[in-house]
């Protein structure tokens, strides 16, 4: 059946949707508006951007209402990639530099001379191309090279949530867990206050907004942020491995007493390996209860950290305790009271991290909710080779796993 004139002319009013991998990647140029710098712009900085995929212009270009100020706004918070020229201190272009610094964007800094870029800028990456557009161009597809080999759908690696800052991870799991988009204010205040974070994760793919970065700007998880956000709220199954196991293969074991200490005490207690733990009151304060050795591990490579713990209130769904490592590796995870099976009875829970550098180790638990007492017995360190899970056998797994 054909369709008549107007359905056919209701259905081409209707917008196509946009997906990410559609989406033509926007380059924005900085520069000030002189003649001299037109062959750079059109030669040295836009052929090449337009020969990687990207759709570039310089705001002179543009065909706006309004204010030149806020489409200049606009176009770099929309922009994937910003290139300015620094050669003659402009101060336009050094306000807009500015402004993406402050969105927590990095331009690429083109220059002719080094002497003419502050000093202030010169540890951020910049190209020195002496007024030669074969330099500049040279210059610039080896960075953009980089830029694509490190982009989010080309690199696995940065789906990897421990690679992620802690204060990242919080706002993964805050927008995960509540299955909507959530203003930037409250976002950043899982991110302890730092609204650059939700930037960062922009950058990565993770999230997504739209406009100015103001406190009740919306914030969208996006497809890719769902997956390393679920990687970071599914269950441990380390968490379920025998003590004796835990114990057996571990390179270093160090009791709770033995370490650095925020506040609490030590105790008796008989349920604890050599009968005594260190006890705090999660009331008094928030804080680290235990922290330390400042010792290196043996070899890089992927590890697991044990928290022996116990507390005397398990009811609470609200994270309590936040356990990280700091040093050649760094992760985080928080737990719910709800997460230990029962009240008054040690538990272990697992932390996952990668050694890339031989540096001196920390192990942390930090007091969150600040209610209830805890108990923590020790940290046994394993490394992850040797726990591979056996799979042909079901008895022997039951065995490792209890």
């Amino acid at each position: 059946m054909e369709m008549d004139e107007s359905a056919r002319a209701r259905k081409e009013r209707v917008p196509k949707p946009v997906f990410a991998s559609d989406k033509t990647k926007e380059a924005l140029v900085l520069m000030p508006f002189d003649g001299s710098y037109d062959d750079i712009y059109q030669f040295g900085i836009k052929d090449v951007l337009e020969k990687r995929g990207y759709h570039c212009i310089r705001i002179d270009e543009k065909s706006f209402h309004g204010q030149v100020i806020d489409e200049i706004q606009r176009s770099i918070v929309e922009s994937d990639v910003i290139v300015a020229e620094m050669t003659d201190k402009n101060p336009n272009v050094y306000y807009e530099v500015g402004y993406a610094h402050g969105l927590g964007k990095h331009p690429i800094l083109i220059t002719k001379q080094a002497n003419t870029l502050p000093f202030d800028l010169r540890g951020y990456k910049h190209i020195v191309y002496k007024g030669e557009i074969k330099t500049l161009r040279s210059e610039l597809k080896s960075y953009l090279k980089w830029l694509d080999q490190t982009s989010p759908t080309t690199n696995k690696i940065i789906r990897d949530p421990t690679k992620l800052k802690i204060e990242s991870q919080f706002v993964l799991i805050h927008l995960y867990e509540a299955d909507e988009p959530r203003p930037a204010i409250e976002c950043a205040e899982m991110a302890m206050g730092v609204f650059t974070v939700l930037t960062d994760l922009r950058f990565l793919g993770y999230v997504r907004f739209y406009g100015l970065l103001l406190p009740n700007t919306p914030i969208h998880l996006t497809e890719i942020g769902k997956e390393v956000a679920k990687k970071l709220v599914e269950p441990v199954e380390y968490d379920k491995l025998q003590e004796e196991v835990v114990r057996k293969k571990c390179v270093k074991l160090y009791q709770a007493e033995e370490l650095f200490h925020r506040f609490g005490s030590q105790v008796e207690d008989e349920s604890a390996l050599n009968n005594i733990a260190w006890f705090a009151d999660l009331s008094t304060q928030s804080s680290h209860i235990i922290y330390g050795p400042y010792e290196i591990l043996p070899e890089p490579g992927e590890y697991i950290a044990f928290f022996k713990i116990k507390i005397d209130d398990n009811s609470l769904a609200d994270f309590i305790l936040l356990l990280d490592v700091s040093g050649g590796s760094k992760n985080a995870r928080r737990i719910r009271g709800i997460e230990f099976d029962k009240p008054h009875k040690y538990q272990l829970f697992a932390l996952k991290f990668r050694l890339d550098a031989i540096q001196p180790m920390e192990y942390r638990i930090f007091n969150v909710y600040k209610k209830g007492k805890i108990w923590i017995d020790y940290i046994a360190i394993v490394k992850s080779s040797a726990l591979v899970m056996p799979v042909g056998d079901p008895l022997e797994r039951a065995r490792v796993l209890g």
